[in-house]
């Protein structure tokens, strides 16, 4: 059930008792700072911050996971370790579509390329070269 809960320095919209909101910030702050969260998970698509506070500072999230954004548009996703981490899709993706996959801040990929530069591939196991094809 959707239900907004009002509490002494915030409002939060949930979903089946989770942070949960399509059209605005989940949480709303007194002190003016908002997150943005569906299905309990920190989450804001299109390059926009899921996390805003007063004092300008902001925090990028999609589905759950922490990135960095760059100001060329790179998106660089890390773990809490700080090292390049993503499961099963790209851990850097640049604004001109070359990707990146890392494991535990390590280039890897078992199912295909790990570095994807135009038409270039480049194929890593566990930060291991395996081959490249051009």
């Amino acid at each position: 059930m959707y239900c907004l809960i009002l509490k002494k320095n915030k409002k939060e919209w949930t979903l089946d008792g989770e942070a949960h909101r399509t059209k605005g910030p989940a949480i709303n702050f007194s002190n003016g700072e908002k997150w943005w969260a569906t299905k309990g998970r920190m989450n804001r698509d299109h390059n926009l911050p899921a996390v805003e506070r007063p004092n300008g500072t902001k925090e990028y999230w999609i589905n759950g996971q922490e990135y960095n954004l760059q100001e060329n548009g790179t998106r660089e996703f890390i773990d809490l370790f700080g090292k390049l981490n993503r499961e099963d899709l790209p851990a850097v993706e640049y604004a001109n579509g070359d990707k990146e996959f890392w494991l535990d801040g390590k280039r890897h990929r078992s199912d295909g390329p790990a570095v994807i530069y135009g038409n270039k591939q480049y194929w890593f196991i566990n930060g291991v070269f395996i081959k490249c094809i051009v």
